[in-house]
């Protein structure tokens, strides 16, 4: 169910035609009524407006615009700055021109001072390009370049830099080039440790019948690590098991033995001295003990 809204209370009995004459008092100003008399008639405001505006159309313009004080308006002018920068003893380079900005009329003052801010980024930029390659940019008194000229290297210090500069650059070549021929060589070394790996690999291919364990093939392997030659085998005993017509003459084992001697280090010198007085002393003591 809705909310009930009360009803409007009465308050005390109205009377309807007191009530009448109070709503025609309301809008007894405001209603096409009859005139009040015959006799007199009041003119419509609107035909009042007319009639005033036929009166003043006759008797002279209607209306009359008011001239506005024009504002005195000084304009900016930079020209006058022209004569304050002067060439100063010491100055190795000419003054920049300074373009000649002036204000136009009817423009503000924040559209000046915008226009100003882009020929001073033009004029920046042109100092820097001029720095970096070393020219001189000359422009007329319109403000259009004319011609590029270069300096002259007149100044000592900036050439003793350069020289430096170059000293530095051409050393950091040298550093860098150095370091990557240590790095190719590395990896050169790296790669050719990785394929000593292969000689420990026993390829199998597909569908192959193995009837026996992988076998090590260290015969490459042992070339490469003595540098492609392969040394003998020498064991103990070897010149006994040696046929006569085997053997080396005289003069070949002389120099052989000769040049082993020359190699055997201090330490193998003075074991085989030791070994060399043992014997005989193992010898008289052997023969000793067999007597009764």
């Amino acid at each position: 169910m809705g909310r009930k809204i009360p009803g409007k209370k009465h308050r005390g009995v109205k009377d309807p035609y007191k009530q009448q004459e109070q709503r025609f008092n309301k809008i007894k100003d405001k209603v096409n009524r009859k005139p009040s008399s015959t006799d007199v008639q009041e003119i419509p405001r609107k035909l009042h407006k007319i009639s005033k505006f036929e009166d003043n159309d006759k008797s002279g313009p209607l209306f009359v615009k008011k001239m506005k004080k024009k504002k005195k308006k000084d304009l900016i002018d930079a020209t006058k700055f022209m004569d304050r920068e002067k060439h100063q003893p010491g100055m190795t380079r000419p003054l920049k021109m300074v373009p000649m900005l002036k204000q136009h009329p009817h423009e503000s003052e924040k559209k000046f001072v915008k226009r100003v801010d882009r020929a001073t980024k033009v004029i920046l930029k042109e100092a820097a390009f001029e720095d970096k390659f070393q020219v001189d940019v000359m422009r007329d008194e319109q403000g259009s370049v004319t011609s590029v000229k270069r300096r002259e290297n007149s100044d000592p210090l900036l050439s003793e830099k350069k020289q430096l500069e170059a000293n530095e650059r051409a050393q950091r070549k040298k550093q860098a080039r150095k370091e990557r021929d240590i790095r190719r060589k590395h990896k050169n070394k790296k790669e050719e440790d990785d394929d000593e790996f292969s000689y420990y690999q026993d390829k199998v291919e597909f569908g192959e019948v193995v009837y026996e364990p992988p076998s090590l093939d260290t015969e490459k392997l042992t070339r490469k690590v003595n540098g492609g030659v392969t040394k003998p085998k020498t064991f103990l005993f070897m010149d006994k098991l040696k046929r006569p017509e085997d053997s080396d003459t005289p003069a070949s084992s002389t120099q052989v033995k000769s040049q082993k001697k020359g190699n055997i280090s201090a330490a193998r010198k003075r074991i085989l001295e030791e070994e060399r007085v043992r014997v005989p002393l193992n010898h008289i003591h052997c023969s000793m003990t067999s007597q009764p």
